[in-house]
């Protein structure tokens, strides 16, 4: 008998298990939790249709959230009605995230009502960010409805009954509250950025980006951004919850670290910004990958990031940063409630009143708390202010002092010291170019450095004078800073001063000025007693060699003739040996060059053919003869050479007509020198100067 029992339970033991109590409808329904009468079905497949349902297909509800799921969910809803009159009565489902529910009565295949933030807002019968449906019910009648959730977000299961005052008061209230929040909310962003824009303090503006990416999350999760912002666009009102909940996270993260001055430790630091690799990353996914994934990732990387706050406080206990007592405090609880909402939106935690809710709790007191926080850090600053100020009158002293030193050391240094502008005016000059030149530094100022140049009576532009213009200009287009020699006039000595010149450009606030200093060149003692030299060299080909080398080979010919020929003999010389390298070893064809000035890329072309294997390794052979009758070079590259004739016979008018830059070397060439001669092949020219 007793085995006969057991059978008979076991074998029917299915046709009572599933079956629950209907809900009693009476007059005053007040958020009514149906969770007691609710059973449900996992579809996996999801092709039943309401028809298909059977009784033995439901088991009792015992979970109030499904998670993540692909499955489709039938949720059985047992009514009746006991009293004698009809009754209105609202069934609400308590999650404005998800994509489809649809409400049908059992024997009826056609749904009753069809909501979800995949339909338009406008859909809706009732003017709630929640999907309710509005329902009579017949005098002593009793129904069974069938709800179909589906939803790439977690599937809740909270359904709640109201009477229609109930529900109206209900929303009244509710909208009342959730004002207050963000009323709270946009308070504290407006006190926080009047704060960044009194103070410049950083967490400010950090704290206001935290508050308005955080609150309009929470505007779009409650449903009120698809209700009232966007009701027709159903793909923004999904991925717009995505965006802003990186971007909430991502800020917060943000202001976390500058508020426990994270950026002090290293290796915390790089975490920090690896964290904010990640969440840049997932804002673009939000827009490429589909929703179920997305809003997977944007939980987990929430999770990652609260976990990550919550060590950062750890540690800024540890290393006693003032700030991470108050922000333990605040985060804290704003974490919990994160935490809270993270493990309910994976399953893992059951949907009710104190999860739902979570995140709007923490918020408002960590908003509540770091704001104090916050405004503490004024007195801080004040407090820093005063620090500040007595050190800036110190640091004033100070300065005034150095500044006198400053002067003295300009004024009193023996090189002449000197700024000018970029139009080669002296904007300021040392007391030096008195003892050296003659001049009063009133005489100097806003005058050009080009009339202080030396040059003959009888000649309008000499190469002197060309030869610093040349510099000048390699200075202005190259921006890198220039050494050379040059003449100037003195006041009262009718000779020239040779003097050894150095400028750069300094950029002071927006504008640029060229800082220079001549200093008055050391006499060559060997000069004095030198009556014959003879040399040669090897060099490279740097065009910086050609200014060397023309220096240094012309240093002692003023022992043999006067300054402006020995000055015409150094800038052809240098003029030839930079031919040398351009266009022998680098090989370098004139419209090549041509092109390359006009462009503006010349500097980079040269150092193209430098680093070229083909050239690298060339060098520029220089034999130099001195002694009282002449001054003789031999300049020989290893190029393919070329037409020298027709270039010695070029006029240098054509040039000027031309507009041409380059080309002038052999021309200045044959107007210093007695005698040229290039070998046949053109790589090799012997120049002589007959001193008389």
């Amino acid at each position: 008998m007793r085995i006969f029992l057991l059978f008979f339970l076991l074998l029917f033991s299915g046709l009572f298990a599933n079956s629950q109590a209907p809900f009693e409808l009476n007059s005053n329904l007040k958020k009514e939790v149906l969770s007691p009468y609710l059973s449900v079905h996992e579809d996996l497949v999801g092709k039943l249709s309401a028809n298909d349902l059977q009784d033995d297909y439901f088991t009792e509800l015992t979970e109030t959230n499904m998670g993540y799921s692909d499955s489709t969910f039938w949720v059985q809803v047992p009514v009746k009605n006991l009293e004698s009159s009809p009754k209105k009565w609202f069934l609400v489902y308590e999650s404005s995230v998800i994509d489809h529910i649809e409400l049908y009565k059992k024997g009826i295949s056609e749904p009753i009502l069809v909501l979800g933030d995949q339909e338009p807002f406008g859909n809706r019968k009732v003017d709630y960010r929640y999907p309710s449906f509005e329902l009579d019910e017949p005098a002593n009648s009793e129904t069974i409805y069938f709800l179909k959730i589906q939803s790439q977000s977690t599937i809740p299961i909270q359904l709640f009954a109201y009477s229609q005052i109930e529900l109206m008061n209900y929303i009244s209230s509710e909208q009342i509250v959730l004002g207050l929040y963000y009323g709270w909310m946009g308070v504290m962003i407006l006190y926080n950025l009047f704060l960044f824009i009194s103070t410049r303090y950083k967490s400010y503006i950090y704290y206001v980006l935290f508050i308005g990416c955080f609150a309009f999350f929470q505007f779009i999760l409650n449903g009120l951004g698809f209700q009232f912002l966007w009701p027709k666009s159903i793909y923004w009102a999904n991925t717009s919850l995505l965006v802003f909940m990186i971007l909430a996270t991502l800020t917060g993260s943000m202001f976390a670290a500058n508020f426990l001055k994270s950026r002090q430790t290293f290796w915390l630091y790089r975490i920090y910004e690896t964290v904010w690799g990640i969440g840049a990353v997932l804002l673009l996914l939000s827009f490429v990958l589909s929703y179920s994934i997305n809003v997977k990732l944007a939980t987990y990387f929430a999770g990652l990031v609260a976990l990550l706050l919550i060590f950062n406080a750890i540690y800024a206990w540890k290393i006693e940063v003032k700030q991470a007592k108050i922000f333990s405090i605040a985060f804290g609880v704003f974490i919990l409630g994160v935490l809270l909402y993270s493990l309910k939106s994976t399953g893992i935690l059951p949907a009710n009143i104190l999860t739902s809710w979570t995140i709007q709790i923490g918020s408002a007191l960590v908003v509540l708390l770091l704001s104090l926080g916050l405004a503490d850090k004024i007195n801080e600053l004040s407090s820093d202010l005063k620090v500040r100020v007595d050190e800036l009158d110190e640091m004033n002293q100070k300065l005034n002092q150095s500044e006198k030193r400053f002067r003295e050391l300009f004024h009193g240094v023996g090189d002449i010291i000197f700024v000018l502008d970029q139009n080669w005016n002296f904007i300021d000059i040392n007391r030096a170019v008195t003892r050296h030149m003659g001049y009063k530094q009133e005489e100097v100022r806003g005058k050009n450095i080009l009339e202080f140049i030396y040059k003959n009576k009888d000649i309008n532009d000499t190469y002197n004078r060309i030869f610093v213009m040349e510099k000048l200009e390699e200075l202005i287009d190259s921006g890198t800073p220039v050494e050379f020699q040059a003449e100037f006039r003195q006041k009262y000595v009718m000779e020239p001063k040779e003097l050894y010149l150095k400028l750069q450009f300094v950029e002071l606030d927006e504008t640029k000025e060229i800082l220079g200093t001549a200093s008055v060149i050391i006499e060559d003692v060997l000069n004095r007693y030198i009556e014959a030299e003879r040399i040669s060299f090897g060099i490279n080909n740097y065009l910086r060699n050609a200014e060397i080398f023309s220096q240094k080979l012309t240093s002692h010919i003023s022992k043999f003739s006067d300054n402006d020929t020995s000055l015409a003999i150094r800038t052809s010389l240098r003029e030839i040996i930079i031919n040398a390298i351009e266009h022998g070893n680098l090989n370098i064809t004139f419209d090549e060059k041509t092109k390359a000035m006009n462009d503006g890329s010349y500097l980079t072309f040269i150092q193209q053919r430098q680093d070229d294997p083909r050239y690298k390794e060339k060098t520029v052979k220089i034999e130099y003869v001195l002694n009282s009758k002449k001054v003789a070079f031999r300049i020989t590259d290893e190029g393919n050479g070329f037409d020298h004739s027709k270039m010695m016979n070029t006029k240098m008018d054509k040039l000027n007509q031309e507009n041409i830059q380059h080309g002038r070397g052999i021309m200045m060439t044959k107007d210093v020198f007695d005698i040229i001669e290039y070998n046949d092949k053109g790589n090799q020219v012997s120049l002589v100067k007959y001193f008389r």
